[in-house]
């Protein structure tokens, strides 16, 4: 079966249903950030810069660049390139500099706590980092959604989702995670 037109219909179906973004606002780069050398297009994210002004050591979150990423679905070979990236991200580093909480699996990521500045900055001068921004963790509601999809515009209109179909289209999961692992079927 050729999937190529259902796909396109449910993304009409989706794009449809939901106001026209709006253009992102760049946020501003607080002056303590730039204080401590932060830019507003370097690597670190101003509230990891700000944090470390507090003392306290942020929780990171490091965007990893996997140029090698595989083809196709070899996840054998997704890992060791991620592998790879996250051990030439980490290479010279004490658990005193840089605490890592997660190394993931599939993911060109890694979690950590910052213990200094200098520690972020060299870690910053990697080439295989793309970005550190604060781990913030994950909660997500109808509260807070609604407002940010404008569907309380739709909502407004009369429009609650009746007769709607949503489609998730997914780059996939990290098959070691915690919460999924003993939870996959195939």
């Amino acid at each position: 079966m050729n999937r190529r037109p259902l796909i396109g219909t449910l993304a009409i179906v989706v794009l449809s249903a939901c106001e026209p973004p709006q253009a992102p606002v760049a946020p501003a780069v607080p002056e303590a950030a730039l204080a401590l050398g932060g830019q507003p297009s370097g690597k670190i994210g101003a509230d990891v810069l700000l944090a470390l002004q507090r003392g306290e050591n942020p929780a990171i979150m490091v965007a990893l660049d996997v140029t090698t990423t595989p083809a196709g679905r070899d996840l054998a070979q997704l890992r060791r390139a991620v592998a790879s990236a996250q051990d030439d991200a980490l290479r010279g580093f004490s658990d005193a500099e840089l605490h890592v909480k997660r190394r993931f699996n599939a993911v060109p990521a890694l979690a950590g706590i910052a213990r200094s500045r200098a520690a972020l900055q060299r870690l910053a001068a990697n080439p295989r980092v793309l970005r550190i921004d604060i781990d913030g963790g994950g909660t997500g509601s109808l509260a807070n959604s609604v407002p940010v999809t404008n569907a309380d515009h739709r909502h407004d209109r009369g429009n609650r989702g009746d007769g709607v179909v949503v489609a998730i289209l997914d780059t996939g999961i990290d098959t070691d995670h915690p919460d999924l692992a003993d939870a996959l079927v195939h």
